[in-house]
């Protein structure tokens, strides 16, 4: 016959993997019989049946034979909150290789006149790498449904491992062979400033610097704010002593210089405080300020460096460790010129008692300084470097509040006070 014909379709469904679903079932029905624990690095977890019935989704695959093949999914963010908690708990970060040097070294520095300084053997060992371990949630997600799928009630997640690039140059081929130079500097107990100098030694130690890098302590640093952690304290602003935020750091820059200055390395940056400071070397001590006024050098040495910086209530010790090129560094002061007396400056202050007065900042004068620095070399040639530091006077502030007059001799009348020039029998009104 001549004409269109019907086309009949038929439908057909997939076909179920019984052995898949069977698998399954058998593997769900252990896992809910019993409470799962689940171990992640050191700490452990408890998952009851109700909280797995709550995130597992079935899924469906389709497989070589065309049959549909069941699958158990977790969505990363269903994962319980008591899971993800003990993940963050038990991740690190990843630790680069490093070394190990005493923060506080045997040998002791305080000198603030001449002084010759030669490296000391102290090996340093290092430190190999640690792997880190970051939480990927979509990773403990599939850990933690694979291991429900195959009927685990007692399940092991591992956190992802990271860990850092290896140096371009490998730490053993320049790890340091002696304490290049230490230095001391005192401090008061219990002074606002020490929170300060302690917390950016914190930030300095332990850094190393290969050979030919550079290092800076306000690229360290960035600002010093109260927002993390400074408090005020003294700083010198246009020749007087006031509180802001970080004061006191420049003990910090001062330490490190002298450490630098006597490990041999080339000097960048420093700038010595406007006027002289008795607890500091004269002509060897550094005053900072975020960004302009920096301690800085750089290894010149044929190794590595690693800085340590000690903190106590009644110190600051920073130490240079490294293989030396020099057999010893002097620290050779000039006699001072071009001395300037101080001033003063008396401020009316009515709160104190009268008659007293308070010293605000104690005065100082001024002078010129030059420090030479002698390198002596391996081979016996010698390197000198001289730093000329010119120090103002030091301003002296004294506050006081003058005594009252004193009464006038018996002999002689008082005037009438004011408003007692009526009769005493006047009135008003």
């Amino acid at each position: 016959e001549s004409g269109p014909k019907p086309v009949v379709a038929t439908r057909t469904r997939p076909r179920l993997s019984v052995a898949h679903t069977t698998q399954l079932v058998g593997a769900l029905q252990t896992v809910f019989a019993t409470t799962v624990q689940i171990t992640i690095e050191s700490s452990r977890v408890q998952l009851a049946p109700g909280d797995l019935a709550q995130i597992l989704t079935v899924t469906e695959d389709v497989g070589d034979d065309d049959a549909i093949i069941p699958r158990l999914t977790i969505t990363p963010t269903e994962l319980p909150r008591r899971l993800i908690r003990t993940a963050v708990a038990e991740a690190s970060e990843p630790q680069p290789a490093r070394f190990s040097s005493p923060q506080q070294p045997d040998r002791r520095l305080t000198t603030l006149g001449d002084v010759s300084v030669e490296p000391l053997p102290y090996p340093v060992f290092v430190v190999p790498a640690i792997d880190g371990r970051i939480v990927d949630a979509t990773d403990l997600a599939d850990q933690l449904a694979t291991a429900v799928t195959n009927a685990q009630t007692d399940i092991t997640l591992f956190l992802r491992r990271v860990s850092l690039p290896d140096p371009a140059q490998p730490l053993d081929d320049v790890a340091p062979t002696h304490l290049l130079a230490t230095f001391t500097s005192p401090l008061i107990a219990e002074q606002p400033r020490n929170i300060n100098i302690a917390k950016l030694a914190e930030t300095l130690d332990d850094r190393i610097i290969l050979p030919g890098e550079s290092f800076s302590i306000n690229q360290i640093s960035g600002p010093r704010l109260c927002s993390d952690g400074y408090v005020p304290a003294g700083i010198i602003l246009r020749g007087e002593l006031v509180d802001a935020c970080g004061g006191g750091v420049s003990q910090v820059g001062t330490t490190v210089l002298n450490a630098a200055f006597f490990a041999g390395v080339q000097l960048d940056a420093f700038t010595p405080h406007s006027f002289y400071i008795s607890r500091y070397p004269p002509g060897r001590e550094a005053t900072l300020s975020y960004p302009q006024l920096d301690v800085a050098f750089t290894n010149t040495t044929p190794g590595a460096l690693h800085l340590r910086t000690f903190a106590t209530d009644t110190s600051l010790t920073v130490s240079l460790y490294g293989i030396p090129a020099h057999t010893m560094v002097t620290a050779r002061h000039g006699v001072p010129t071009d001395r300037r007396p101080f001033s003063e400056e008396r401020r009316l202050d009515t709160s104190l008692p009268r008659g007293s007065e308070r010293v605000l900042q104690s005065g100082g004068g001024g002078f010129t300084i030059t420090v030479t620095r002698i390198i002596t070399r391996l081979d016996g040639s010698e390197v000198r470097e001289q730093f000329t530091t010119r120090y103002l006077p030091q301003l002296r502030i004294v506050a006081y509040n003058p005594a009252p007059k004193p009464p006038p001799p018996a002999d002689e009348p008082a005037s009438d006070p004011p408003g007692d020039d009526l009769p005493q029998d006047s009135t008003n009104g």
